[in-house]
């Protein structure tokens, strides 16, 4: 048997390699049963590390027994590697040069195999590793690492030296194994040597980790290394791992240098009682083993200036900590961090406690400092910075498990808080540094202040005077109290201008009894840049009308307010004034540029949303800013003053320095005093301030704002006919403008009677309601003064023909707030050639845009519901576009379809040619074509069903090819085609609804397929199968006379529309006939009854309480039924 080398490399893994192996010594006997021939590639690497006995170990350099990292195992040994699954086994292959150290075993598919490694001699196995696995056809190929280690059954002996320089006095030994000796615990080197023995030592593989002090019990130098004992061998060689950091040199001594202490410098301290050791200032080393007692000891350590120094943090630590000036220049930055990390509820387990003495942690030094993990409680300040005191010039970064203040989900008070200051920051007091609070740090539940309203500087959760407060996404501040200002944050300048930038994040559920439940900015060289995160559920729950308590959000006494992005403001509350945004200090600016401000109130006066009063002078507004109007309750939303409106002082205007682009309204604005002229809204230059006013509103609907910023009265319901009248007579190029109000239905109804008897008084009107969501049926129906009409926000629909026969209407201006629009509410609005849509509205009613004489429509991307017949008689419309965003809707150039393609809803009746039809549509809508003027359509095989009315006055259409795979034709399908000649219907039709070819004046026969089980024609004339109802008559079929067979039972509706006939006979076996069923027979001058027996007309299918008809005259007969009001009833005769 060949001896072995084994080859040790980097890392510390020794890597072996097999000489001549493959030829000489591999196991390729096959499985003993036979296997499934779909079979599986498992490869396998084996990796092992250590050290070893020495009487295992032949050395191949003869000069040096610790020259080369090379050796030879000294007795026979070989690899192995075996795969079983039940009764099955298979042999791995091992390969060769540096493939050495693998193997490959084929493995049958669908089994759960075990494969076993590594180094056997002919008695025992010295060195294994197993892996299970399940294998499958979907995996062909399988690779696993085996890190083989000696067996556990045995008894061993350790005796492993070390160099050491003469300055270490104790080596300590630590493994987690509770197999490891205590005699093995430590060592003391003797001058520069020392040895670890032992005897009894079960086998196995050991992890110790290797610890150095020096003479003052500090430790200097560790490392780990992994100690692998065999039965009845001793384990006395290190071996070389080729590291450049590695104690274990090329030649195979463990030598500690002082190059090695050097490179390992403490980066790393422990503070805190620990399993391992008890903390003290006086005997600890800041080891896991020896830990300090304070922070301040920790660095006293740290030398190294470019050097990232971490100070771990177990158990709870109770006083007053710091970390001091003198760390300046000797650290590079300095990370705080709890050892046993967040518990299952995501909260630290290590704590920093003030025990109420003062501030918990304060940081003087200009050193970064990074808190994580780490719970900072129970500091009470006589001033300022319960948890954390900043100094000036300090740096203080909270990430991830950084708690200040506790967990607690109430509102903090004097009694019951996280962390307290009487004067200035209950959670933080940043004095001039820089604070960062990053994802998962939290300031919660801290108080601050001594008194309401002036007993302190503000600030419950974060007091910043000077310096900067920059927040991201996912970092939480939240119920924390200040008795006077910035139940959050307040900011202030100090030594220098103060920033808070919140990139995210959230400002939540604080409370500041004088002013900003959320923020407060108290002086002029302030910031606030709110990108995004939100200020929710804040309050400024003062009610003290002397200090005019003010800012359920933010309150500002001055400074820069700049809102971008998705920033949010909402829910927010003033228990007397302005729940929002309150601004007051004559270095104010606001500018809203993006955002939503929602939800806020203002329960005793002011504004819900945003308030200027006193002497600022700037406030801007522009891009994606909104501030919808009014507050959410259980029975819907609320307006009026203080809920989320803005409120404007006289003299005082919001600039527009951008188009607006939010939802409109963007804002409701409530001045505080309405007079006409009053200007409002004002316009940077290259902003059109027309463009913009009409994305305001007012929160009294009986104002407006006019196109130059100014406020207007709308004229009342009851004045409208007197205005009116006033105006001079005109044309309809020349209308007059009139803004009018209403509050009612019958509002309405008193302006619609005054634009009719005003009807040479052509007018464009802008309307305002309160109190009306839906417009009345017909509300100006036939007003055809009206020119233009805009619609104002809050209306969500009109009724029925709201503005049907406004035959002059031009202008139609829907608000963003309409969802629905109604049957024929447009019908005969033929000046009407354009209109937009709002993205408010889900739901286009039937015909809604009927005879109107549109000439393109694009539909909104939130439309869900589009009947078939949406656009019937608009015959100058060229095409649909759908918003590519809808979800149910799209065009296909200009064609409007259901999304999936497979249902075609309008064809635009203006367009002229053929069309083919896409192969993705079954179904043709009602209407489709309706009124179209194509002369050719192509019907793939694809379509299953014509709807209602789909081709109905096409009159240019001359023949129709029905698809083969066509199961239904509905109603009138293909009516009052003029040039329709001849119509085949397919054997696989299965359903016809009311004469779908009636008024076809050129189509004499109908065909119908051989092979059809539903349908048969007999003399061109169209039956069901059994000929007991009759479907079609084609108006085009020649002969003055006919005789319904006396198979019928029913005689369909509009079976007999338009033809030219004279006389028809009905049998005997008739007893129903449906309306219109002789509508239009211009002809017809003879119906003959042969049963005169008692037959009956009325309005419905139903049979029951019809009027009795005689129907013996057959000359009136004709008469009654081609035309008039008989014409659309039903008969039945008992």
């Amino acid at each position: 048997m060949k001896k072995l080398n084994f080859i040790f490399l980097i890392s510390g893994f020794l890597f072996f390699s097999c000489t001549n192996f493959l030829s000489e010594n591999s196991d390729s006997s096959e499985s003993s049963n036979n296997l499934s021939s779909s079979t599986v590639a498992f490869n396998g690497t084996v990796y092992y590390s250590g050290a070893f006995p020495y009487e295992l170990l032949e050395i191949n350099d003869s000069e040096s027994a610790y020259r080369s990292a090379s050796y030879k195992i000294d007795s026979d040994w070989t690899y192995f590697a075996t795969a079983t699954s039940g009764s099955d086994t298979v042999s791995g292959t091992f390969g060769s040069g540096t493939e050495a150290r693998t193997f490959e075993i084929p493995l049958a598919t669908g089994k759960t195999w075990t494969i076993t490694c590594g180094i056997k001699d002919e008695e025992s196995t010295l060195l294994s590793d197993t892996f299970s696995v399940t294998t499958s056809v979907d995996e062909p190929a399988i690779s696993h690492t085996f890190f083989v280690k000696p067996g556990t059954s045995g008894i061993g002996v350790i005796s492993l030296a070390m160099k050491v320089p003469s300055t270490f006095k104790s080596i300590k030994a630590k493994c987690s194994d509770s197999a490891w000796p205590s005699t093995l615990a430590s060592a003391t080197p003797s001058g520069t040597s020392a040895t670890f023995s032992a005897s009894n030592v079960k086998s196995g593989t050991y992890e110790v980790t290797f610890n150095f002090y020096d003479s003052s019990n500090i430790l200097q130098y560790t490392t780990t290394q992994s100690i692998n004992v065999f039965d009845n061998l001793t384990t006395n060689r290190w071996y070389s791992t080729s590291s450049e950091n590695s104690p274990i040199k090329s030649d195979g001594t463990f030598e500690v240098t002082t190059a090695l202490i050097n490179a390992q410098k403490r980066t790393v301290f422990y503070v805190g009682n620990i399993t391992e050791g008890t903390a003290s200032d006086t005997t600890g080393t800041g080891s896991p083993y020896a830990p300090f007692a304070t922070l301040a000891k920790a660095c006293s350590f740290m030398t190294d200036s470019s050097t990232n120094y971490k100070i771990f943090i177990s158990g709870t630590i109770t006083g007053i900590q710091n970390i001091p000036a003198t760390l300046n220049g000797k650290a590079a930055s300095l990370t705080i961090q709890g050892c046993k990390g967040l518990d299952e509820n995501g909260l630290p387990q290590d704590v920093l406690d003030g025990n109420n003495a003062g501030s918990v942690l304060t940081i003087a030094t200009a050193v970064p400092v990074t808190i994580k993990n780490l719970k900072i409680t129970r500091g009470s300040s006589t001033s300022s910075g319960g948890g954390i005191k900043m100094e000036n010039g300090s740096s203080v970064t909270l990430e991830s498990g950084a708690l200040i203040g506790d967990e607690t989900q109430s509102l903090a008070t004097s009694s019951s808080y996280g962390n307290k200051a009487r004067s200035g920051g209950g959670g933080i007091y940043n004095e001039g540094g820089s604070l960062v609070l990053k994802a998962g740090s939290k300031i919660c539940h801290n108080h601050e202040g001594s008194s309401d309203y002036n007993g302190g500087q503000g600030g419950g959760g974060i007091k910043c005077s000077g310096g900067t407060v920059i927040i991201y996404d996912g970092a939480v501040i939240s119920y924390n109290k200040s008795r006077t200002r910035g139940g959050g944050i307040n900011i202030a300048k100090g030594s220098s201008s103060a920033s808070l930038i919140m990139n995210g994040g959230e400002i939540s559920h604080n409370d500041a009894t004088g002013w900003g439940g959320a923020v407060m900015q108290a002086s002029d060289n302030t910031s606030f840049e709110m990108k995004g995160g939100k200020l929710s559920y804040n309050i400024c729950s003062g009610t003290a009308t002397n200090w005019a308590p003010n800012g359920g959000a933010l309150f500002m006494d001055g400074g820069t307010f700049t809102m971008s992005g998705n920033a949010e403001i909402s829910y927010n509350t003033a228990n007397l004034y302005n729940g929002g945004i309150k601004f007051v200090g004559s270095t104010c600016e606001v500018h809203l540029n993006g955002g939503v401000i929602k939800n806020n109130k203002a329960l005793g006066g002011g504004s819900g949303a945003v308030s200027m009063d006193g002497n600022p002078t700037v406030f801007t507004m522009s891009g994606s800013i909104s501030i919808p109007y009014g507050v959410e309750t259980d029975s819907g939303i609320e307006k009026g003053k203080g809920k989320n409106d803005i409120e404007l002082p006289s003299g005082k205007v919001i600039t527009i320095t951008g188009s607006l682009t939010g939802t409109v309204p963007v804002a409701t604005i409530t001045p505080k005093s309405y007079e006409v002229g009053t200007t409002v809204l004002a316009a940077e230059t290259g902003v059109t301030l027309a463009d913009e006013v009409g994305k305001f509103t007012l929160s009294s609907a009986q104002w407006g704002i006019n196109s130059s910023g100014s406020l207007f009265q709308y004229v009342t319901a009851a004045n409208v006919a007197a205005s009116l009248a006033s105006l001079s007579a005109n044309t309809v190029d020349t209308p007059h403008e009139i803004a009018v109000y209403a509050s009612s239905d019958e509002d309405i109804a008193t302006i619609k009677a005054a634009l009719q008897s005003n009807s040479s008084k052509y007018v464009k009107i802008t309307l305002s309601c309160s109190g009306i969501t839906t417009l009345p049926e017909s509300a100006f129906s036939a007003c055809t003064s009206i020119v233009g009409i805009t619609l104002p926000y809050g209306i969500t629909g009109y009724g029925d023909y709201a503005f049907g026969g406004c035959s002059n209407l031009s202008e139609l201006i829907f608000p963003e707030s309409l969802t629905s629009t109604s049957y024929r509410a447009l019908n005969g609005c033929t000046s009407l050639k354009s209109i937009t849509l709002p993205e408010s509205l889900e739901t286009i009613g039937l015909q809604s845009f009927s005879e109107t004489g549109l000439t393109s429509i694009t539909i909104p991307k939130n439309v869900k519901s589009i009947p078939n017949d949406p656009f019937t008689g608009s015959t100058s419309l060229e095409r649909v576009t759908v918003d590519p965003d809808n979800q149910n809707y799209k065009d296909i150039d200009g064609v409007l379809y259901n999304k999936s393609g497979s249902q075609l809803v309008y064809y635009p009746a203006v367009r002229t040619g053929s069309y083919d039809i896409p192969s993705s549509v079954t179904q043709i809508g009602g209407y489709a074509f309706y009124k179209s003027k194509i002369s050719g359509v192509t019907i793939p095989n694809t379509v299953t069903s014509i709807g209602r009315r789909a081709f109905e006055n096409c009159d240019e259409l001359s023949a129709i090819d029905l698809p083969s795979n066509l199961r239904t034709i509905e109603d009138e399908a293909f009516a009052l085609c003029d040039n329709l000649t001849s119509v085949t219907i397919p054997k696989s039709v299965t359903s016809i609804g009311n004469n779908p070819f009636s008024g076809c004046s050129k189509v004499t026969e109908i065909i119908v397929e051989d092979g059809s089980s539903n349908f048969v024609a007999v003399g061109g004339v169209l039956f069901n199968k059994d000929k007991t109802l009759l479907k079609c008559y084609p108006a085009g079929k020649n002969g003055a006379s006919y005789s319904i067979p006396d198979t019928v039972t029913t005689i369909g509706s509009w079976v007999f529309r338009g033809c030219s006939l004279t006389s028809i006979t009905i049998p005997d076996s008739v007893d129903f006939i449906y309306d219109y069923a002789f509508y239009d027979c211009s002809s017809l001058t003879s119906l003959v009854f042969t049963d005169t027996s008692t037959w009956y007309q009325t309005r419905s299918t139903s049979r029951i309480g019809g009027t009795e008809f005689d129907v013996t005259n057959t000359v009136t007969n004709a008469s009654n039924f081609k035309s008039g009001d008989n014409s659309y009833k039903y008969y039945y005769k008992e």
